[in-house]
């Protein structure tokens, strides 16, 4: 069996050392790409298909629902957990 000379040791060693750092170098491109992909997206309006719904009409519409659910006709009975009844308690 031939034992591997130092030359060949050291070359194999330099040539994993390269490939790994080229290796690292990829995978850091890889993220700044992506990185710069994503950064391109998140400032974009989100789009919308023509009769489709449009987010800030629904997210005020939900907001909406908040002081619908005080005056709601659970609250008018007095059994919605957490609200008074002041019409309740007045009689």
């Amino acid at each position: 069996m031939a034992t591997a000379s130092p030359q060949t040791n050291a070359s194999q060693a330099s040539h994993r050392a390269r490939v790994g750092a080229i290796g690292l170098g990829l995978v850091l491109l890889l993220i700044a790409l992506a990185s710069l992909v994503l950064r391109q997206v998140s400032h974009e309006r989100p789009a919308t298909a023509p009769g489709g719904a449009k987010p800030d009409i629904v997210a005020n519409m939900a907001g909406g629902n908040e002081a619908a659910a005080e005056t709601g006709p659970l609250s008018d009975m007095g059994v919605a957990p957490g609200v008074k009844n002041e019409s309740a308690a007045a009689r």
